[in-house]
């Protein structure tokens, strides 16, 4: 189609559904060529599903009033919903500029757009009922909650899910006994899903507050002191088991307390496990040994089906118990379509062996289903990479090798839109002859959409590296999808020119699987090096991890304006230096919200370089600090800190100062108290310095080491008076 023929026909191309990436991306270019106009609501509204590949820069420029009308518009605003985020940020971005009442004017599915810094509303907070029915982030609900809850005169009834994935420890631990019951049931009743942290804090404070545990979401019971449940212990368990296990994953302390206080209750002193023992433990068996698989009744392959990973030694536990015939699905060859369909997510760890042996009337059709809705049903890539090679390895076996050559009939543009594409060319070797540079410098993108086996993806990179030797022009970088992307070095990426915000976005979708510190460096270089700077949306898309790749100089060039709006960066890989550059440039961020209940919420992930007079600040404001940010503080500032000090800052979290005594920051800062005052927080938490007799000082000769004692005299007859004074 030329360029006017996509002008002319714009508003049926919009309609059409399905467009990869590469089409789109060429339909837009061609109308954005043919200089068409986007000052009118229609100028946009008929893109429609074409919205997706529109560049950023024409929502940033589009006029004010504009963007407000189409905010009215439910068929645009579906579109842009449906767009990468770094469009609705755009987009979100003109309709809050200028930013009065930009909660009010954004669409409850764009709410998540919203830059953080417009959510620090101080006196003036919103209707609860307006901000329940939007779509927030969980970095916007942690804004949101310090701003809607304080100390008794919180009431939940309104609250959503979307809210109350916010919950804050330092916010919910001011809440009376009444208010937090409330507060927890209204979680359990949405069905809030929160993180370890989280659940952390309320297991505490239910325990605080004498909450009996059945009125707890079964998410919260994972976390709770399994010693203090009174009653039925194996009611506990069967309630708590049904929770998100995977959280536990982010606690490997209180993991463990679970599984071995479940064995204890439930009288478990071998492998094998009844199958009423297991009803009862639930997802918790994806955490034990690979032998209790094999050696445990039958039923374990239902709780296994919890399990969001196995390792390898489990998956060939199972793939033994379910080869065995003993289950109640009975032996592999004897499955049908329905089999596999109650199996849930197991045939994802299942192997060519099971593969190989079922009835061939149905298996082309499992296959189909599975890869063709590998991405409405969110199906994480790297496992169904897995799935697909086990499956095709038992396809591969069991064909006939032919002659050299394409035997299966060149790939074309239609062939490659059939879920079954991949049983067509079952090994990446008859993959390699049958693919057409043409074909692919001209369906990239829709190569890329494909759920391949790695082995295709290096038989489609050696394909571009030959077509393109001086580096991938930008359009194309930005087909490459998350996996094969990947395949490129840091010497590679060096090549590229990354000019567009959008590229680089693209590039670093948050979702898709990691970049390692040389690709991402390299990567983040070749935006700066094409004379950009890092935004707040951009910060905000990259995410801390990447963040702390760039050079102490990179970093020192971001502005205090951009931090605030780029959410809550995860700097803890970070070395000390950066994070020493990053602290100050934070403060200043959220100045405004300094005396806010939000700002704790705000400042948090940046502590790692504060001043110990910032966190014996903090400190007074009982934030409750949890553990890992505690250990994540500068060294010689932590080791400033007294133990009221630290008594204050960490809250109902004290009692973790015990559990991770043996660790160095935990150990280090012992080392540097008084017992006696240890001792007063009832831990029994030994190490510190014994009570010192009169006349006798500490001091501490070099930052960060452990404190001598010594008796005055020694010290002024060593030093001198003039040397001494220094130290006072």
């Amino acid at each position: 189609m030329s360029n006017a023929d996509v002008q002319n026909s714009i508003e049926d191309l919009g309609k059409v559904k399905g467009w990869d990436a590469g089409q789109a991306q060429g339909l837009v270019n061609k109308l954005l060529a043919s200089n068409i106009s986007f000052s009118t609501p229609d100028s946009f509204v008929q893109l429609g599903s074409l919205v997706s590949a529109m560049p950023s820069r024409v929502f940033s420029s589009m006029p004010r009033e504009v963007a407000r009308n189409l905010t009215n518009n439910a068929q645009f605003v579906s579109s842009i919903a449906n767009a990468p985020v770094y469009l609705q940020e755009a987009f979100v971005g003109k309709v809050c500029s200028p930013s009065t009442d930009c909660v009010n004017n954004v669409p409850d599915s764009l709410a998540g757009a919203i830059p953080n810094s417009l959510l620090i509303f101080g006196k003036n907070i919103p209707d609860i009922k307006s901000l329940s029915k939007k779509q927030w982030t969980k970095d916007q609900a942690m804004i949101l909650f310090g701003n809607l809850v304080n100390g008794d005169s919180a009431n939940f009834t309104d609250f959503s899910a979307s809210v109350l994935q916010g919950s804050q420890c330092h916010s919910v631990s001011r809440l009376n006994s009444n208010n937090f019951v409330s507060l927890v049931s209204k979680m359990k009743s949405t069905q809030t899903i929160l993180d370890a942290s989280q659940l952390d804090c309320l297991a505490k404070l239910s325990k605080k507050n004498s909450v009996d545990y059945e009125v707890l979401p079964a998410d919260v019971l994972l976390f709770y002191d399994t010693n203090s449940v009174k009653g039925n212990c194996k009611d506990f368990f069967t309630q708590a088991s049904q929770g998100n296990i995977n959280n536990l994953a982010q606690n490997p302390v209180q993991l463990d307390r679970v599984l071995k206080r479940s064995s204890s209750c439930l009288s478990i002193n071998s492998f094998a496990l009844s199958a009423d023992q297991l009803r009862s433990l639930g997802g918790l068996v994806c955490y034990m040994d690979p032998a209790v698989i094999s050696a445990s009744d039958p039923q374990v392959v239902e709780n296994l089906k919890q399990c969001q990973n196995l390792q390898d030694s489990q998956q060939r536990e199972l793939v033994k118990v379910l080869n065995s015939g003993k289950t109640q699905y009975g032996a592999p060859s004897s499955w049908n379509f329905g089999t596999l369909n109650k199996l849930g997510s197991l045939p994802f760890f299942m192997n060519k062996d099971i593969f190989s042996n079922l009835n061939t009337n149905f298996k082309t059709g499992f296959f189909r289903n599975v890869v063709g809705g590998f991405k409405t049903q969110n199906i994480p890539r790297g496992k169904i990479q897995k799935f697909i090679t086990s499956f095709l390895s038992s396809v591969s076996s069991q064909r006939k090798r032919r002659g050299a050559g394409c035997n299966a009939g060149n790939i074309t543009a239609t062939s490659l839109k059939d879920p079954l594409f991949l049983l067509t060319y079952p090994s990446a070797e008859e993959f390699d002859r049958c693919l057409d540079d043409d074909v692919l410098q001209q369906n990239l993108a829709a190569f890329a959409e494909q759920p391949l086996p790695d082995s295709y993806l290096e038989v489609m990179k050696a394909r571009l590296d030959k077509i393109y030797p001086q580096g991938l022009p930008e359009d194309q970088i930005k087909l490459l999808g998350s996996a094969l992307s990947r395949l490129y070095t840091g010497a590679d990426i060096s090549k590229w020119n990354i000019t567009s915000s959008d590229t680089l976005n693209i590039l670093m979708v948050p979702d898709d699987p990691r970049w390692n510190e040389t690709q991402a460096k390299a990567i983040l270089t070749r935006y700066l090096q094409s004379g950009n700077t890092l935004t707040g949306p951009i910060l905000k898309n990259i995410g801390g991890e990447y963040l702390c790749t760039l050079d102490v100089a990179q970093i020192s060039s971001i502005s205090a304006d951009s931090l605030k709006d780029a959410g809550r960066l995860d700097i803890s890989t970070c070395s000390q230096d950066k994070k020493d550059i990053l602290y100050p440039i934070a403060k200043e961020a959220f100045s405004s919200a300094m005396n806010s209940n939000s700002y704790y919420s705000l400042i948090q992930p940046y502590l790692g370089g504060a001043r110990a007079a910032d966190l014996k600040s903090l400190a007074q404001s009982n934030v409750s600090m949890d553990i890992q940010t505690f250990m994540g503080l500068k060294t010689s500032e932590l080791l400033q800190l007294s133990v009221p000090d630290v008594k204050n800052l960490l809250g109902i979290n004290i009692d973790d100062l015990k559990t991770y005594q043996n660790d160095a920051p935990v150990s280090n800062w012992i080392k540097q108290q008084i017992q006696s005052d240890l001792d007063s927080l009832g831990l029994g938490l030994t190490g510190g310095i014994a009570t010192l007799p009169a006349g006798y000082i500490i001091i501490q000769v070099t930052s960060g080491a452990v404190p001598s004692v010594y008796s005055l005299q020694t010290v002024v007859l060593t030093l001198g008076i003039s040397a001494f004074r220094r130290f006072l």
